[in-house]
């Protein structure tokens, strides 16, 4: 994965180490500096870092932050919606299986929650997307942090409608990809498209990147974009 950082204009060199690992980044841009390393297993990056200036001053730059790389979901279903309904009914009737209640409270591949229900996973995921992917395309997008209790009001939703609405203006997406949907986002059609939304400008966007890497800027020319 690609780290930056905004060291400012008037420094020279970043280098240093990142979780342990001697790493050296490549200024951009005047003032953006970018390093390619490792991802972490537990998605946390432990910089420990010397920057020089102009003038051949350094200073110490260390942090820790998390980056979580998106994840979308997009392929929800009638049968997910029937699903949950089901385990919801065993519940009440105190019939359940303890797979059933391992399946409830991790979902089937443990990474996401049960599909045919809007989890509090499912809106964390959506707004660590918005995050990534807004600084990705430079669209302007407002993101609040969640706890496990917390309860998502009409307001949230229609930040999030905002954001994501934001991102698919402000980059390219698919001929096929959906609009943002109106609210009340209340059907799993509605959620599928609005993570779709968020996938394909992700898509795009390392599409782009790494033809960069590899061709220069020639893959701008022309109208060749429209072969995405």
């Amino acid at each position: 994965m690609q780290i930056s950082i905004n060291a400012g204009s008037d420094i020279m060199y970043v280098g240093g180490a990142v979780n342990g690992i001697e790493t050296l980044f490549e200024g951009i841009d005047g003032h953006i500096f970018i390093a390619d390393v490792a991802q972490s297993a537990d998605d946390k990056y432990v910089l420990e870092l010397q920057l020089v200036d102009e003038a051949g001053n350094t200073s110490e730059y260390k942090d820790t932050f998390e980056y979580i790389l998106p994840f979308f979901v997009y392929d929800r279903t009638q049968e997910d919606v029937d699903r949950v309904k089901e385990l919801n009914r065993k519940y009440l009737d105190g019939t359940i299986t303890e797979e059933e209640k391992q399946e409830w409270n991790t979902g089937i591949n443990g990474k996401v929650g049960l599909k045919g229900a809007l989890n509090l996973s499912d809106i964390k995921r959506v707004e660590n997307n918005v995050k990534v992917i807004g600084a990705l395309v430079a669209a302007a997008v407002s993101v609040r942090e969640w706890d496990y209790g917390d309860i998502p009001r009409v307001s949230d939703y229609a930040r999030i409608c905002s954001n994501v609405q934001k991102i698919r203006s402000s980059f390219i997406v698919h001929t096929d990809t959906p609009e943002v949907p109106k609210q009340p986002l209340n059907t799993y059609q509605k959620w599928n498209d609005m993570e779709k939304i968020l996938h394909d400008a992700y898509y795009i966007y390392v599409r782009l990147k790494n033809s960069y890497y590899y061709c220069g800027t020639e893959m701008y020319a022309g109208e060749g974009i429209g072969d995405l």
